[in-house]
């Protein structure tokens, strides 16, 4: 019972603040489309700090919200940040259509645009929370050290992940910009320099956990000592190849971009929901979480493989179109 009500309060609490992931996302898309990308940058980047704060404040002592606080802290970052988005839209373009300084269609072409630019991000989105409600249902059913596990994962993830999302969203705003000025070698520097540091915070935090795994595990899960076990595996695997799914969201957020919006549904879709989804269904089959973790650090390394095969093939198809001209560069 413990269990179920753990999950359900983890996946309610998640749902409650999904609608501010659609306000984030959606403001994000208008300050792009109106050209704000360097405001649009900042404030991205300063609502994950500000959720690299807020999120472990709201998780333990004195607050205590637990899994919970990890959503409302990114929910609340989230908030943030389309009051800052909202700010900047209304302080910098006027909206008077008795002037002209806004013609109607011009509005109406650059809310299509918005709605194609948010609609991938947005329904990307929605593939995580359905493949961890799928996970929660299978793990809450081998029992209360798994779904501790559970708990504890979301509470290391947003730690680890966090700096990753930044980095990607920050990419692919400066990757959109130098796509439409057709700038290829823009591009390839913003990708290269996304990945390098992508791969040297999570490397950096990988250390720091391998160092302390033992006593951070006691910490944290000093009431189970199979809970103790369990994260103890986990520290020691999947810091050193979670770096893979950063990759995989800095494809996720740039492919639009690049308009291959419906190449980064189906990626994700498949990555997601698919394989995701596949780890945690195959541990609850052989009824070991320790499988899961082991999954969990194979479906991390494919990302990274997905990752690199998608740069070769888009590299040779615009180098073969000739989209792209050195005079542009």
């Amino acid at each position: 019972l413990l269990t179920v009500k753990l999950a359900q309060t983890y996946f309610l609490s998640w749902v409650i603040s999904y609608g501010a992931t659609l306000l984030f996302f959606a403001g994000a898309a208008m300050m792009r489309v109106i050209d704000m990308y360097k405001q649009q940058t900042i404030i991205i980047i300063f609502s994950c700090i500000l959720n690299i704060f807020l999120s472990p404040i709201l998780m333990f002592h004195p607050i205590g919200l637990g899994i919970s606080g990890a959503v409302y802290g990114t929910a609340l970052s989230q908030l943030f940040a389309v009051v800052l988005f909202g700010y900047y839209i209304t302080k910098n373009h006027s909206y008077s259509f008795g002037k002209h300084q806004i013609q109607i269609e011009m509005l109406i072409q650059k809310t299509l645009f918005l709605l194609r630019t948010a609609l991938v991000t947005v329904t990307s989105s929605i593939f995580w929370p359905i493949s961890v409600l799928i996970s929660t249902y299978y793990i809450a059913r081998l029992g209360d050290a798994e779904i501790a596990m559970m708990g504890i994962i979301s509470k290391i993830q947003p730690l680890i992940m966090t700096p990753s999302f930044a980095i990607s969203i920050a990419a692919s705003v400066a990757i959109s910009k130098s796509f439409q000025n057709r700038k290829i070698l823009e591009i390839k520097k913003y990708f290269y320099m996304a990945v390098c540091l992508i791969i040297a915070w999570q490397s950096a935090f990988a250390i720091i956990l391998l160092l302390g795994k033992d006593t951070f595990s006691i910490i944290i899960s000093s009431y189970n000592t199979k809970a103790i076990e369990l994260l103890s595996f986990f520290l020691w695997t999947i810091p050193i190849t979670v770096a893979g799914r950063g990759m995989m969201f800095l494809l996720s957020q740039t492919l639009p971009a690049l308009n291959k919006g419906r190449q980064s549904l189906f990626i994700d879709f498949a990555y997601i929901i698919c394989l995701h989804t596949a780890c945690y269904l195959v541990g609850f089959l052989f009824q070991d979480f320790l499988i899961v973790i082991i999954l969990l650090s194979i479906f991390n390394i494919i990302g990274a493989v997905i990752f690199v095969v998608v740069m070769n093939k888009l590299r040779r198809d615009y180098a073969f179109i000739g989209y792209f001209r050195e005079s542009a560069i």
